[in-house]
């Protein structure tokens, strides 16, 4: 996605209007604009350009399909608005001892996120086309990170958590498949950390108890 943010300077006799349209509400010739007027319109010309973005991609007309967009919505922040190829928008920010404000998660947190997310699809996908009476699904995963820069994940638990009477070998092989075939983001993780997948049975018959597993994989995690 590409897009040019232009900002005019302010002075006696500007206008605010964009280019194509009459102005509403020109500034007459000799006004004197206050130096928090300047900032206050410029500010929200800022604002305005990004939700335009948004729209933009919400609606395909980005010029690359296949690009990101990050805008920073707080120039004195850590405060970001992601845009995807797939028009959606999400918040990212830091702890306020790095500069953030903590009104959107980490992007370390959001590679974990993307983790399950796509083992989760994968899986849901195939027990579905099992037959499995499956009644609820969750996730829990959770990352140890290297204590020298960049910080990589070096060890990633992954657990599914299904409800439902699921036959617990339709599970292994749902979970097998999508970690050996398809999850992509699975198999990019694996170049640095190793990572163990469990699961969880929740029978919903009265009185059954839970079913607990482990899915081992043979192959051993690439060198950094």
């Amino acid at each position: 996605m590409t897009a040019i943010l232009t900002f005019t300077a302010l002075s006696a006799g500007s206008t605010l209007e964009p280019e194509g349209h009459a102005p509403d509400n020109p500034i007459p010739a000799g006004a004197v604009l206050s130096p928090a007027f300047t900032y206050a319109t410029a500010h929200i010309l800022y604002l305005s350009q990004f939700r335009f973005l948004k729209i933009q991609s919400v609606r395909g007309r980005a010029t690359m399909s296949n690009a990101i967009r990050l805008n920073l919505l707080d120039p004195r922040g850590m405060k970001f608005e992601a845009f995807t190829p797939s028009g959606h928008a999400m918040i990212l920010d830091a702890a306020p001892e790095m500069g953030g404000n903590n009104e959107g998660p980490r992007p370390m947190e959001v590679l974990l996120v993307a983790l399950a997310g796509c083992t989760a699809m994968d899986v849901l996908s195939i027990l579905r086309k099992k037959r499995q009476p499956l009644e609820g699904f969750a996730m829990e995963v959770r990352g140890e990170r290297a204590s020298e820069h960049p910080k990589v994940y070096t060890d990633i638990d992954v657990l599914y958590v299904v409800k439902g009477n699921i036959d617990p070998q339709a599970l292994v092989r749902a979970i097998e498949l999508s970690v050996t075939k398809y999850c992509s983001v699975s198999a990019m993780l694996r170049k640095t950390a190793y990572i163990r997948y469990r699961y969880r049975i929740e029978p919903t018959v009265p009185g059954a108890e839970p079913v607990e597993g482990e899915y081992r994989m043979e192959e051993a995690p690439a060198s950094v």
